[in-house]
């Protein structure tokens, strides 16, 4: 409504029992806010206060007064503003219907009901499958299926209880934190091959040996190998790895 040239917006909502009354004064480029909702760091964000946030945003408001105005974090006002908001800018309306089919799309597919539970102990104690499988399988059947941390949660949570789940899952649950390609050895003082002497080269000298190791399946036994240049020969005692 309009009052001698001063705006007034007066935005009231209740959702889960949380009241919230926003008064919004805007004259000229002076804006007053006034509201009596608490500062909360919950994402949740209310019908009421998507509409104050896109009537603040075309006024031309600091997203910190708008924050003060529904009594939410910056966090959770970037958050709205980047999942929400569309090529044209932020529409309340838009920005509602977009929270609703989002929360009723992850609602219905990642519903953890019995036959999914059924589904997914079938898997792994007849298929031996992962739960990257499972996943994979349900998405290709098009089947309603939870994510693949989910999976692994529940088995988690079954070996807690006493259950046997975990053991058929490939690593057990034991994951390695390693960088990639393995642990990097470093040898001290250690020499280049290609510093060697030319003599080692021409293989025309004996004493010249060369030493490698062929480490079995799964890490399971190796064999040291170690060969005279000159003549070829050598040995390869069996290993055992600790």
């Amino acid at each position: 409504m309009q009052l001698s040239g001063v705006k007034l917006l007066i935005f009231f909502s209740e959702e889960r029992g949380e009241k919230t009354l926003t008064l919004f004064f805007r004259w000229e480029k002076m804006t007053i806010i006034v509201s009596l909702s608490k500062l909360s760091f919950m994402s949740h964000i209310t019908k009421g206060q998507r509409y104050v946030i896109e009537s603040m945003l075309q006024a031309g408001c600091t997203k910190k007064s708008i924050c003060t105005a529904i009594g939410k974090d910056k966090s959770v006002l970037s958050r709205e503003l980047k999942r929400n908001s569309s090529k044209r800018g932020y529409s309340a309306k838009l920005a509602n219907e977009y929270a609703n089919e989002r929360k009723e799309r992850f609602r219905r597919q990642r519903a953890f009901t019995e036959k999914v539970k059924d589904y997914i102990i079938k898997c792994l104690t007849e298929e031996q499958w992962s739960p990257e499988q499972i996943v994979g399988d349900a998405k290709r059947r098009g089947m309603k299926m939870v994510s693949t941390e989910r999976i692994y949660q529940f088995i988690r949570e079954d070996k807690r209880a006493g259950g046997t789940l975990w053991k058929h899952c490939r690593h057990r649950l034991k994951h390695r934190k390693r960088p990639v390609g393995g642990k990097k050895v470093i040898i001290p003082d250690k020499v280049s091959i290609d510093e060697r002497p030319t003599v080692v080269n021409e293989k025309q000298r004996f004493g010249d040996w060369e030493i490698d190791t062929i480490v079995g399946p799964e890490n399971n036994g190796a064999i040291l190998t170690a060969t005279e240049r000159a003549r070829g020969c050598g040995s390869a005692p069996a290993m055992t790895i600790c």
